[in-house]
């Protein structure tokens, strides 16, 4: 299930839309992976987006029912290649190329 909310009164963004686009898709294919886990019924993203914390700033907030980061993994999730993720399932690139976008 998505839930998406986004207030009608957001301010236009300025930015290069391919790379906002680039890591949406990549926290949602997180998502979407994460939520494989979980039973049928327990699987839901959330997409909210506010203004702040500047008046001409818009945050954006992704959060999915998923079982959540390993602990162990905390640290390491923005080092190229490194995933929790079955080595045919993902390359570890999506959260740094998103860090660096």
């Amino acid at each position: 299930e998505l839930d998406i909310r986004l207030p009608e009164d957001l301010p236009a963004v300025r930015g290069q839309p391919l790379l906002v686009e680039q890591v949406l898709v990549n926290l949602c294919l997180n998502a979407r992976d994460a939520l494989l886990q979980r039973p049928e019924g327990y699987r839901r993203i959330w997409v909210r987006a506010e203004i702040g914390p500047e008046p001409d700033e818009v945050t954006v907030r992704l959060r999915d029912s998923g079982p959540g980061i390993p602990p162990a993994a905390i640290e390491r999730i923005f080092d190229p290649f490194f995933t929790t993720k079955p080595a045919s399932k993902g390359t570890g690139l999506g959260l740094p190329l998103c860090r660096s976008i």
